[in-house]
């Protein structure tokens, strides 16, 4: 359970990012090196802001119905398992420093939710409600995660903490190649042709950052296929939100790994200035009808009558 007066004081309104204000919209990577900084909120790896309660309630929802559709592993090395473990742990306590520390090697005082984490690498995990220490951990944040792992010319997704999913089923994508995730999605043919040296690049460096976004009729977090899905769009009770997503993938080549955070925010598009309900504009009129309909926007022209009325107020 949250505490609200913990809340209150350390947690700030959400950020906002606007890479929709360009009025492109590209399906490549468009991946950006990113260096993390616990101290600086735009640059850290785990974003908490005031919306968490949304995202704690979630998660629970997801762990009440069917969690496995949420968090799976495959595969999954110990050593690639407790060095995620440990980046989050030491995330955790350099950016929110008032909400978690380390009282004892072992430990983790989660008082944002009035917890404490105890665990012992040589015996076997145990606890009422998380079933790992790694879900214990992904649990107390509002960035869904992701673990890819390569071992010589095999690569895979070992780990999915994902309860926040945008039309994607996790239990369908884990274990799969890169290659085989991203089959569905269109103009990313040249990136799945020669995606090895693309996952090796990100273990090398430090981290990347890229963003990708779309518009819903709703702001649910939950999107998985087996979920009650959004209304369509419609202009006769129009409403459509921007939902965003930051991905943050750090490398880790101590073990061969990338960890992908995936941090969802929704914006009400009526909320947005000209120049960002402009680019929303123009960008969903150059899509193509391949990226509309993977977008779930089967009315362009309407939402785009729609914006127009919007930049004309």
């Amino acid at each position: 359970m949250s505490n609200p007066s913990l809340l209150s004081v350390s947690l700030t309104a959400p950020l906002r990012y606007t890479p929709f204000d360009s009025g492109k919209y590209e399906m490549s990577p468009g991946l950006k090196h990113f260096q993390v900084n616990p101290s600086d909120p735009d640059k850290r790896l785990i974003q908490l802001d005031s919306e968490y309660p949304i995202y704690r309630t979630n998660l629970a929802a997801c762990r009440a119905n069917h969690f496995l559709r949420y968090y799976l592993e495959q595969d999954l090395p110990a050593a690639t398992q407790q060095r995620v473990n440990q980046i989050l742990i030491d995330q955790l306590c350099l950016s929110y420093p008032a909400l978690f520390h380390q009282p004892a090697p072992g430990q983790l005082d989660c008082q944002i939710n009035n917890e404490i984490l105890s665990w012992n690498a040589d015996k076997p995990w145990q606890h009422p409600v998380y079933t790992s220490l790694f879900d214990a951990l992904a649990s107390q944040i509002q960035e869904d995660l992701a673990i890819w792992q390569l071992d010589g010319q095999r690569d895979w997704l070992a780990a999915l903490h994902v309860c926040a999913p945008n039309g994607w089923a996790p239990d369908e994508k884990i274990g799969l190649s890169f290659d085989q995730v991203h089959a569905p999605v269109p103009e990313m043919e040249r990136q799945r042709a020669n995606y090895l040296p693309l996952l090796a690049g990100l273990i090398r460096k430090p981290a990347f950052c890229r963003f990708i976004w779309d518009l819903r009729s709703d702001n649910t977090l939950n999107h998985h296929p087996a979920a009650a899905d959004a209304e369509a769009f419609s202009l006769t009770a129009p409403a459509l939100w921007v939902r965003l997503e930051r991905q943050v993938l750090y490398g880790l080549p101590d073990c061969q790994a990338v960890l992908f955070t995936i941090r969802t925010y929704h914006y009400p598009v009526e909320s947005l200035s000209t120049t960002s309900l402009a680019g929303i504009e123009k960008a969903v009129s150059g899509m193509s009808s391949d990226v509309l309909a993977y977008k779930r926007l089967g009315a362009p022209g309407e939402v785009s009558q729609w914006l127009k009325k919007l930049i004309a107020r």
